[in-house]
């Protein structure tokens, strides 16, 4: 579940929290994964005091509690919050970020995301960094594509996947798929297809000529 409450909230914004976790935990029962982010809204004092009241919930991860430059606050956290794993990556980009992150052992989740972070060939990247030192890594919205889907059925270390109900509530998901060809959850699984192409059924009216001499000018120095 998603929040806006910010650090400069204080005890309110604590306590507002508290309350809509409370009433999810209730809703999903004991035997659900609750996953909570609050999208980059905290600073380290304020995600560690919300975490403390946090811990009879039981939750899965706490999911991108600061800003993704901030690799100081990240390891002070970590070392701080040993009660709910700690989960970020959605706006860290390139490999590298990931490193840093996996090193200095400040997260429990890596959450590349694969429109973001490189594509697919980068979070492989990532991942293997992260297999290595024993950090599962679940793709920020990755069964909302195909390559994610595949990516997370195929990869030992990916042992879940996300998915944004962007829908209204009581639209079935199969009439808002975002791509062609894409399966769909049902009743929380998703079987990837085995298609070529990851199964994207790419319609005719989409591919026309290529205009070589266009790609020439566009690439020329120095042309509007």
């Amino acid at each position: 579940m998603s929040n806006p409450a910010r650090y400069d909230e204080g005890i309110e914004g604590i306590n507002i929290v508290d309350g809509k976790i409370a009433r999810a935990r209730e809703e999903v029962s004991p035997n659900a994964e609750l996953m909570y982010n609050p999208v980059m809204s905290f600073n380290v004092e304020f995600a560690i005091r919300l975490a403390e009241r946090l811990r009879p919930y039981g939750l899965r991860w706490l999911e991108e509690p600061l800003i993704p430059t901030d690799l100081e606050g990240h390891i002070e956290l970590k070392k701080t919050i040993n009660w709910i794993p700690l989960a970020t990556g959605e706006d860290h980009h390139g490999r590298w970020t990931f490193r840093q992150l996996v090193e200095n052992r400040a997260v429990d989740v890596l959450q590349p995301d694969m429109t973001w972070c490189g594509g697919l060939s980068e979070t492989l990247k990532i991942y293997m960094i992260g297999e290595a030192a024993g950090v599962i890594t679940i793709p920020h919205a990755a069964a909302g594509t195909l390559w994610g889907q595949h990516f997370a059925i195929s990869m030992p270390e990916s042992p879940m996947a996300k998915y944004w109900m962007g829908s209204d509530r009581g639209i079935p998901l199969d009439e808002v798929c975002p791509i062609p060809g894409m399966p769909m959850p049902k009743d929380g699984y998703v079987t990837p297809s085995d298609a070529p192409g990851f199964g994207m059924e790419i319609k005719d009216e989409w591919i026309g000529p290529w205009d070589h001499s266009r790609a020439a000018t566009a690439r020329a120095p120095g042309s509007a």
